[in-house]
């Protein structure tokens, strides 16, 4: 299921609805319990903020680009597989009031759902975007992604962390995969290639947004509301 939001936008709407088929087709393996849950977060009815930017930046571009959609599936494949892994670590039992991987399947089970879909990711990747040149901008931000991961997980629970830890914390986490989601739409959709830099600084400080309006509503959110019963006052 398609988040409601995406009804607005008629022309990427239906694109999403290609980009959840793709990442289901090819999320199919031998064995049933990984694909299980790997099936089963797909269609958790998600927000795909990320693809939807992609698809939006995409129309700087050639928004029919037959590799949009592939390129689309690797993003969202991505940051599921971040998602899967995350909740291991915190040992989340839900996220958005739904249970996760590993409180329903156990660590085991999650933690091979979540590589899987880095597998998922970069077989998507390449079929999107061969050029090695994009795979390698891709590999940078799954870097950049797992040293934000590291950093907050290094200040976690520490109330003397600074502005800069902060910042360079969530840069490297959630604003790396907006960053990547808008760079990709215009990288693939061949548009110009001074937007390149441009789409990447746009999705990157909208990402920063983001995390720092998440991070607010674990302390001030109504958890009836944003459905997140882990506040922390």
């Amino acid at each position: 299921m398609i988040y409601s939001l995406w009804h607005r936008y008629p022309d990427i709407y239906p694109q999403l609805e290609h980009v959840q088929a793709r990442l289901t087709q090819k999320s199919r393996i031998r064995n049933p319990a990984v694909t299980e849950v790997v099936t089963a977060q797909i269609n958790a009815s998600g927000k795909m903020l990320r693809s939807g930017l992609m698809f939006m930046f995409a129309r700087f571009g050639d928004p029919t680009q037959p590799g949009l959609i592939s390129a689309g599936a690797a993003i969202e494949a991505l940051h599921l597989a971040t998602l899967v892994h995350d909740d291991v670590l915190d040992h989340a039992d839900t996220r958005r009031g739904v249970s996760t991987v590993q409180a329903t399947s156990g660590n085991r089970a999650a933690i091979y759902a979540g590589d899987f879909l880095f597998s998922v990711y970069f077989e998507l990747l390449s079929q999107a975007s061969p050029d090695v040149s994009n795979i390698g901008t891709n590999a940078m931000a799954m870097r950049r992604i797992f040293l934000g991961e590291l950093d907050q997980n290094w200040t976690q629970n520490n109330a003397g962390i600074t502005q800069h830890q902060y910042l360079r914390q969530i840069s490297g986490k959630t604003a790396a995969l907006f960053a990547l989601a808008t760079y990709q739409g215009v990288r693939v959709s061949q548009a110009d290639t001074k937007l390149y830099w441009p789409a990447y600084r746009f999705g990157r400080y909208l990402g920063m947004a983001f995390q720092m309006i998440d991070d607010l509503l674990d302390y001030t959110g109504d958890p009836s509301t944003t459905q997140n019963p882990c506040l922390r006052i």
